[in-house]
């Protein structure tokens, strides 16, 4: 599984975040393009970076596209699908086997398929989570 297809998992979650019909017509008949002037205009929700997770945390994810030195794992319990902006969020990790350690925690925002990262994360630090400033779509 390559990096690609991992985003794609993870934009599969954006599948559970479709919006609940507004009024009785949209749920009879399924119909919401009437409604499009009404959508407010998308606002990122405050969002608070969890600590580094401990080593036992990580879920391997397999990654076709890295070398064969290197593993991605996920923190599945960091791992969250908001219903107020839509993004999912997550802690990402590359390992190599030399004991190389890459941790970022990451948001997707479902509507428009962009990422962020939020943090960086190494627990040789201090502090171990190191937040970006201005974290840019």
């Amino acid at each position: 599984m390559n990096r690609t297809v991992l985003l794609v998992l993870l934009f599969s979650l954006c599948g559970l975040l479709q919006a609940a019909p507004t009024d009785r017509y949209e749920e009879l008949t399924g119909d919401q393009d009437d409604f499009d002037a009404l959508e407010k205009e998308w606002k990122e929700s405050t969002t608070d970076i969890p600590p580094l997770p401990d080593d036992g945390a990580w879920s391997e994810v397999p990654v076709d596209t890295l070398p064969k030195t290197q593993k991605a794992y996920l923190d599945l319990n960091t791992l969250s699908v908001s219903h107020k902006d839509y993004v999912v969020r997550y802690w990402l990790l590359i390992r190599s086997n030399t004991g190389g350690y890459r941790a970022t925690f990451e948001g997707i925002r479902c509507a428009t398929k962009e990422f962020v990262i939020y943090a960086y994360g190494d627990p040789k630090r201090d502090p171990a989570v190191r937040k970006v400033k201005a974290p840019k779509w």
